[in-house]
């Protein structure tokens, strides 16, 4: 299940040299089937005033976060290639003043 996901995590986390790949993979499949199934949102109108939140408590597992938003479309193939390097939008906890 989700191992398309598991295989970007892996890779994000790599090019990225630091992440925490056993807790984004102990939540990866709750987040992709919150997003693919119960969460209300417009990936093309991020603050939609009817979209559900999401609140992430286990910062660790950022990168199950990014690769399910890229997944969506909230964000880019080129910002998991980027996370934690200087301007990226993707740090090592998530910051939602840069994340759509």
């Amino acid at each position: 299940m989700n191992n398309d996901l598991r295989k970007k995590i892996v890779d994000m986390v790599y090019k990225a040299g630091e992440g925490h790949i056993p807790s984004a993979f102990s939540i990866i499949d709750v987040v992709a089937y919150l997003y693919d199934k119960v969460l209300k949102f417009d990936s093309k109108n991020p603050y939609w005033k009817e979209r559900d939140y999401f609140i992430l408590s286990k910062g660790h597992g950022c990168a199950a976060l990014y690769v399910v938003l890229e997944k969506h479309g909230f964000i880019s193939q080129k910002d998991l290639d980027t996370k934690s390097r200087f301007g990226s939008i993707l740090g090592g906890h998530p910051d939602r003043t840069k994340i759509p």
